[in-house]
């Protein structure tokens, strides 16, 4: 036993990270629901491309994110301060 989760190694599993870094390539920052979409398109075309095989979505959603330069949003602040009440300097 390798202790690798099926699905997280073997040819269609790399052929869909592959794919999905390829696809995601002129993405600068790709949001999750991004990868999120990808994965789930480029697994079904990995595995038709080897001939077979399961490829575990979300450890390939984890394994691309890691790869990749997500955006996040930036912080926002209160432009207007009328009516707010500071509450962290008090705690």
């Amino acid at each position: 036993m390798t202790g690798i989760a099926i699905g997280t190694d073997g040819p269609a599993a790399e052929m869909a990270k592959r794919l999905a870094l390829a696809a995601l390539a002129n993405v600068a920052a790709p949001t999750t629901e991004k990868i999120q979409d990808t994965v789930h398109e480029t697994i079904p075309i990995a595995i038709r491309l080897v001939g077979g095989g399961a490829v575990d979505a979300e450890w390939l959603i984890r394994e691309v994110e890691s790869l990749c330069n997500i955006w996040i949003p930036g912080a926002t602040t209160i432009e207007d301060q009328r009516g707010h009440i500071e509450w962290l300097a008090a705690r």
